[in-house]
C-alpha cells in the first residue's frame, strides 16, 4: 500500500509538468500566479514579455509580481510598459499609485492614479485600500 501512495505522489509530482505542456503559457503563467508560485510564473512571463514585449498580460503580471517581491524598481519598469501599451487600463495604474506610495513618493502616487474612478475600481478597494483616500 506504501508503495501505491508514493507511485501516485510521483505521478501528481509529475502532473505540473506535464499539464503546463498542454496549456498555453499565459494560462500556465495564470495559473501558477492563481497558486501563488509567483517566482514559476515569473519565468514564464518574462520568456512571454522576452519573445513579444507588447503582451500585456505578460507585462502586467510582472509588475504585480514585482510589486508583490517588494521589487519597486521592477514594478516601476514593467508597470510603466503595461501603462504604454494600454493607457485606458485603470489596473496597472493602480498598481504603479502602490510602487510610489510604498517608496513615500505621495506626489507620483496620486498622479498616478489619474483617470481612475477611486470610489468604484475593484483592485483599489479590494487589494489597496491605503490609495484609496476620496473624500
Amino acid at each position: 500500500m506504501k508503495i501505491a501512495w508514493m507511485g501516485m505522489a510521483l505521478t501528481l509530482a509529475a502532473a505540473p509538468a506535464a499539464w503546463a505542456a498542454e496549456t498555453s503559457d499565459g494560462a500556465t503563467a495564470a495559473a501558477l500566479f492563481q497558486a501563488g508560485r509567483f517566482a514559476e510564473a515569473g519565468v514564464i512571463d518574462t520568456r512571454l514579455a522576452a519573445k513579444d514585449p507588447s503582451d500585456y498580460r505578460a507585462v502586467l503580471q510582472l509588475g504585480r509580481i514585482a510589486l508583490l517581491a517588494n521589487d519597486l524598481a521592477g514594478a516601476h519598469r514593467w508597470l510603466s510598459t503595461a501603462i504604454a501599451l494600454r493607457p485606458a487600463e485603470a489596473d496597472a495604474k493602480v498598481m504603479q499609485a502602490e510602487a510610489y506610495y510604498r517608496a513615500d513618493d505621495f506626489q507620483h502616487a496620486a498622479a498616478a492614479l489619474k483617470g481612475v474612478d477611486v470610489a468604484k475600481n475593484a483592485l483599489l478597494i479590494n487589494d489597496y485600500p491605503t490609495l484609496n483616500v476620496a473624500k
